[in-house]
């Protein structure tokens, strides 16, 4: 009969700490501490000598929580997937934007490029002795900087293309 009631008594202790802590995850209180400076931190506790505002927040830890995944059971109304539509959620994401703005950069490269060329001013050419006219080093040097940017986005985009 002692045994029986002290495994009641256990029993009951056991019952009453279990409680004791589902409240206490149920409703947990952080700390909102405003200092002098109106600088806020949030806190678990109110540290030793703070001078400042405090304001005690009940946080309800069960108001969120986020659902489970889906036991994986099917809808009887639903469709079966079909073959092609499998496949078109195995295939990985399509690179058409990245495409898109590859072409778009060679076609701003090539623009770039025929401006300089074809829109030169006197102060990009010097003339030779005999009346030739040369194109100076610093214009020569931004043409060729120029078509090396056409050919560097050309070349972005036929990589692209080809990991189709």
């Amino acid at each position: 009969m002692m045994i029986t009631a002290m495994r009641s008594a256990a029993r009951l202790a056991l019952l009453a700490g279990l409680t004791l802590g589902f409240t206490s995850v149920m409703a947990e209180a952080l700390y909102k501490l405003v200092g002098k400076n109106g600088k806020v931190a949030y806190s678990e506790s109110v540290p030793a000598n703070f001078d400042g505002q405090v304001v005690r927040l009940e946080i309800d830890s069960a108001a969120n929580t986020v659902p489970s995944a889906p036991t994986g059971r099917v809808d009887k109304g639903a469709r079966a997937e079909t073959a092609s539509e499998r496949s078109d959620r195995r295939r990985p994401p399509s690179n058409d934007d990245a495409i898109q703005a590859a072409r778009l950069n060679v076609q701003a490269a090539q623009a770039a490029f025929d401006n300089a060329r074809d829109n030169s001013t006197a102060e990009d050419w010097q003339y030779t002795i005999n009346g030739r006219r040369v194109p100076k080093p610093e214009y020569a040097a931004r043409l060729t900087r120029l078509e090396q940017n056409v050919k560097l986005a050309e070349e972005a985009l036929q990589k692209l293309e080809r990991a189709l």
